[in-house]
């Protein structure tokens, strides 16, 4: 009784992968990439509602724990441009532009002989410290 009603199934076992088959169907919606389609439904489904849940978490937690105020409102307008901008990755350090560098382009000489004041090496400086690694 149950098999009759395992029409998409999630494991492959039903008849999902077999519905294409059907002359029902067009013959492009027959073709292997249909089956790999509903294949990997699942899988990709699946990876974006994690992923949606991941990028929200936090925010949903300081809802959870503050409530709603407009302090939250401008709190949460910060966080989720930040989250856009930076991909949800937390910055290093900031590297400014450095005109040193431009020059080194243009003379054919290497980044090496920078000389230590120059943004570019003060940023690296400053990303190196916040790895730990300097």
């Amino acid at each position: 009784m149950v098999e009759k009603f395992k029409i998409l199934s999630a494991g492959g076992k039903g008849k999902g992968l077999n519905i294409f088959k059907s002359s029902a169907y067009k013959e492009t919606m027959r073709g292997p990439m249909a089956s790999v389609f509903w294949s990997l439904r699942w899988a990709v489904g699946i990876w974006l509602v994690c992923a949606l849940a991941f990028a929200l978490s936090f925010w949903i937690e300081h809802i959870w724990r503050y409530g709603w105020s407009p302090a939250t409102a401008k709190w949460t307008t910060l966080y989720l441009q930040n989250m856009l901008t930076s991909g949800g990755l937390s910055v290093l350090a900031e590297i400014p532009d450095d005109v040193n560098l431009a020059l080194c382009d243009v003379q054919g000489r290497s980044v090496m002989e920078l000389p230590d004041d120059s943004n570019l090496v003060l940023g690296v400086q400053r990303a190196l410290k916040a790895l730990g690694i300097a």
